[in-house]
């Protein structure tokens, strides 16, 4: 029979309103804590208005109609049974992490909750709310967790506002959930601003005389909330491209060797277009082909600088930025012949037209570089002679000279007129007197101009076409600029995640000071140890080898996950318990004490093992009750028994049927940090099973690419992959390598 909750958490999560499509206004919020947090009262308590004191031990769904600012919003709350995952992350709007005053370990798992939350998704784009619960706290049961401690955590949450309820007479429960809603809907706000702000304001090519498509998620079928996306509007690049059409056909490419690229500009090292990840270099149409947005046979004027003539050229516009030009359209098909041009440094411009000023990238505009937005429903005014102000150009740069305040105009040129003459008969041979005479008069030129000066001189065959070319040329650099600017942020979160992971291993329990000499704020780590210590202590530890201390700098090296969750799961105090158990009365140093002092004390703490905690069950061979601490997930006995071991101990006989080892173990749990702890030690990782299985067999078939990763690391033969029963996950690239593991066996 069901208790109350679980009929109640039944009924919300079959509700019509989670499967059915919504036209209100959604706020996706996600509470997190453990089981002894209380977060299941708060959640209870907020959506019935009742108290029950029954903890969910698995993930639920709710929802709950509210007001925010006098607009009513649909309230998705999402209530996580342990750690945050990348499908959460992507999910939510807002976060509230739950932890219970009067328990340690729920305040604990905080900062790591959060931490894990940071390697998936900036924190700065989501609404943070830390919450004390009261609902236990009782004479036989004290508050643990002081308002210091707990308004300390909130700080180092960045951002983050911090709250005490109680459940039970419904103190700030509305007030946390209000305030949440309210922050998430003043960081969409302020997001949609910065997108506007983030978009070229250059006279050139401005942001905002593009049309922009913004989109928002507003839920859709099903009820797997992981098929939905943040509800933060967002510009597609792919929407910026396809809003130009394709001008002719796309021939398709007949030369599949190795594409000639002759660039117009200088390799830059660091160079903004080799900072561009794969994926906005846009679609590839065969191979080594991006696919074109627009092409067609255009005037280009030649850059020699004796004989600047018009010669016809095959121009592509294509989906990664970039133009090209060939002598022929046979010479496109092969890749030969031809040079290209980066956009992302440069700006279009039409001679003759006044550059519009900057507009907000937000607001309608009317027009494109001083072009008509819609040339076939509007077409184009032409000044009379009479109106137009007389202008002289540049030979070398084609820009317009206002000229001084004559009217005559200066005598054209024998070059000006040969130019004028083999235009009109490339371009309009069939013209008659009076069109060609307007063709003279107005010209179809547009010029690209980079930002080291370079020009190159395109023209085309009318006015439609012109301003067809300048929109989608626009239109990708725009799409560039966007493109250089979401690497540029995604190496800034890595950077805020590295911080995040480094802020989460100081907070572990003790290390606030060295393990060693106890001198305050430890800025070095023994990795195998799993503990900070000074840099004094740092080089004594790097004396005793890498099989007895694996030295880190927490501000110097790269933290990937597998050595941030070591680090944050055990901590000096665990580290502490085994290794100084009993110290025989000797004196431990202090942060004044000399390097000799201090190297005598950590020799005999880790080369000679005076002060190991003993063993609980000597009798019992050291291998079967390490296969058992694995089995049991219990860390302090796998690190009591690694300090106790030897490689020849940890790799005999576990006495297992199927003749797995401590490693298949950990593997198939899957336990992250017991893997990397296991190797470290000296666990054979070619080692097979009864059925000629490596540990690498379970890591892939319990879904775990983070310990798949540590294996072929150590030097783990590969298996194939086709008897795997479960896809492999694929693993988050990034600068740090700081990706998420599973939320419930990674914190072992």
């Amino acid at each position: 029979m069901l208790t109350p909750f679980f009929l109640f958490a039944e009924c919300v999560m079959n509700s019509q309103e989670w499967t059915l499509s919504r036209t209100t206004p959604e706020i996706r919020v996600g509470v997190v804590g453990n089981i002894k947090s209380g977060k299941s009262a708060l959640v209870h308590r907020f959506v019935t208005g009742s108290y029950l004191a029954i903890e969910a031990p698995e993930s639920d769904q709710f929802k709950k109609e509210i007001s925010v600012e006098g607009q009513s919003y649909l309230l998705l709350i999402r209530e996580e049974a342990g750690a945050p995952d990348a499908k959460f992350a992507n999910w939510v709007d807002g976060v509230i992490f739950v932890f219970s005053l009067e328990n340690e370990a729920s305040f604990q798992d905080m900062f790591q909750y959060y931490a894990l939350l940071a390697n998936y998704r900036s924190v700065s784009d989501i609404a943070v709310a830390l919450v004390g619960t009261q609902d236990k706290i009782s004479s036989s049961n004290p508050r643990a967790i002081e308002d210091v401690r707990a308004r300390g955590l909130c700080n180092d949450m960045k951002r983050c506002m911090y709250y005490e309820t109680c459940a039970t007479y419904g103190l700030n429960v509305d007030r946390v959930f209000s305030e949440v809603a309210q922050k998430v809907l003043a960081l969409k706000r302020q997001q949609q601003l910065l997108s506007c702000k983030s978009l070229p304001s250059s006279p050139s090519h401005s942001g905002g005389s593009l049309p922009l498509s913004v989109q928002t998620s507003n839920g859709g079928p099903g009820n797997d909330y992981s098929s939905s996306l943040p509800s933060t509007p967002n510009i597609s690049h792919r929407e910026l491209r396809s809003e130009v059409s394709i001008g002719i056909s796309t021939p398709g490419s007949l030369h599949r060797g190795a594409k000639r690229r002759t660039s117009l500009f200088p390799n830059r090292r660091g160079s903004d277009m080799e900072k561009r990840s794969f994926d906005s270099r846009g679609e590839v149409s065969g191979i080594g082909r991006a696919l074109p947005i627009k092409q067609s046979f255009l005037l280009k004027r030649s850059g020699n600088s004796l004989n600047k003539e018009w010669k016809k050229k095959y121009v592509t516009l294509t989906s990664n930025g970039m133009l090209l030009y060939h002598p022929s359209i046979n010479d496109y098909l092969h890749s030969t012949h031809g040079k290209e041009m980066d956009l992302l440094r440069t700006t279009v411009k039409v001679p003759g037209k006044r550059p519009p000023r900057a507009i907000s990238a937000c607001g309608p505009s009317a027009s494109i570089n001083g072009l008509l937005k819609d040339v076939s429903s509007s077409p184009p005014v032409i000044d009379a002679p009479s109106t137009k102000p007389p202008t002289t150009k540049s030979s070398s740069t084609g820009d317009v000279i206002s000229s001084p305040s004559s009217n005559k105009e200066p005598p054209p040129s024998p070059m000006s007129d040969k130019k004028k003459n083999r235009k009109k008969k490339n371009i309009t041979p069939s013209k008659t007197e009076g069109s060609a005479g307007q063709a003279d008069e107005e010209n179809f030129e547009f010029i690209i101009v980079s930002s080291t000066g370079q020009t190159w001189h395109f023209e085309t065959s009318s006015f439609e076409e012109r301003d067809s070319w300048v929109h989608a040329i626009e239109s990708q650099i725009l799409a560039s600029l966007q493109c250089c600017e979401s690497s540029k942020n995604k190496a800034r979160m890595d950077s805020q995640s590295e911080a995040v992971a480094i802020q989460a291993i100081r907070n572990a329990k003790g290390n606030n000071f060295c393990v060693d000499c106890n001198a305050p704020n430890p800025t070095w780590a023994s990795l195998n140890l799993g503990a900070l210590i000074c840099i004094e202590c740092s080089g004594i530890h790097r004396n005793l080898g890498t099989h007895l201390s694996r030295v880190r700098s927490l501000d110097l090296d790269d933290w990937p996950l597998e050595l941030t969750l070591v680090l944050t799961s055990i901590g000096n105090e665990m580290a502490n318990s085994i290794w100084e158990m009993t110290t025989q009365g000797r004196t431990k140093p202090n942060p004044d004490s000399s390097r000799e002092e201090r190297e005598s004390w950590i020799r005999a703490k880790y080369e000679q093992r005076l002060f190991l905690a003993p063993l609980k069950s000597p009798g019992i061979p050291l291998v079967k009750q390490l296969f058992k601490a694995v089995q049991d997930k219990n860390l302090a006995s796998v690190l009591l028994l690694l300090a106790h071991s030897n490689k020849e101990q940890i790799n005999s006989s576990t006495g297992d049927r199927e003749r797995r080892t401590a490693l298949h173990l950990s593997c198939e749990l899957p336990h992250v940090v017991t893997t990397q702890l296991l190797i470290w030690y000296g666990v054979d990782v070619k080692a097979k099973d009864i059925n000629g299985h490596t540990a690498l067999f379970y890591a892939r078939r319990a879904g775990s690419q983070e310990c798949v990763d540590i294996l072929l690391q150590h030097g783990c033969p590969n298996e194939p992959t086709s008897s795997m029963s479960t896809p492999i996950l694929r693993r988050k690239s990034s600068c740090t390598s700081i990706i998420r593991t599973d939320s419930r066996t990674a914190l072992v």
